[in-house]
């Protein structure tokens, strides 16, 4: 016995009987094509509550380790699973430094330095702001909304600095008004942080 290929597209058939012989009086003969029937599980859509009136169509890209949700937008997407666990809930953590410089990234969410360095020429406190990506059980994550504060605690003018292909947007200078300020860094998104809060304006206000 050899196996020949489905050659019809139609999945019925008119009066195409079938071995049941009972049934064919009541089903008037019927067959149906494997690639019909795999189509149409490929065109699976998730049964979404009867309000739901985004986009049901997912956009083609990765699914490994994704989840399926729905995004800011109010459409099914796929959503990268370490940055989902990233932007878990998290207390801010108080951190005392007498650091000159550092570097902070996206693992530094809901971290609140309290800068205290003490310079001794004409010295700056130098943050420098890389992207906002996480590391998230050895994956490396985008972590939008990442929000980190800063005070200065000393007389020691406070200053960020963006690596290479980062931008910080500020009302001011990238730079804290003066002691016992302070400021925060938003993440927007991967390579865009907001400085805000007691930013050194940069121009004077009367």
């Amino acid at each position: 016995m050899s196996w020949q290929p489905w050659t019809f597209t139609d999945p019925f058939i008119a009066y195409t009987p079938i071995r049941a012989e009972e049934m064919n009086p009541n089903l008037n003969g019927i067959s149906a094509s494997f690639n019909y029937v795999a189509n149409e599980l490929d065109k699976f859509r998730p049964r979404m509550p009867s309000n739901f009136n985004g986009n049901i169509e997912i956009q083609d890209s990765t699914y490994i380790s994704t989840l399926l949700g729905v995004d800011e937008n109010g459409n099914m997407a796929l959503i990268d699973q370490s940055a989902f666990k990233a932007a878990g809930d998290k207390d801010f953590t108080i951190k005392k430094s007498s650091d000159q410089q550092f570097t902070i990234s996206g693992d530094n969410h809901a971290d609140w330095f309290m800068l205290n360095y003490e310079a001794v020429n004409d010295e700056n406190i130098v943050v420098v702001v890389g992207p906002a990506i996480t590391n998230v059980d050895g994956v490396d994550a985008a972590a939008p909304a990442t929000t980190i504060i800063f005070t200065q605690d000393s007389a020691t003018p406070l200053i960020f600095v963006p690596l290479e292909g980062v931008t910080i947007k500020s009302p001011g200078f990238l730079k804290a008004y003066g002691q016992n300020s302070t400021v925060t860094l938003i993440a927007v998104d991967q390579y865009t942080w907001v400085l805000g809060g007691d930013v050194l304006p940069a121009e004077a206000i009367v």
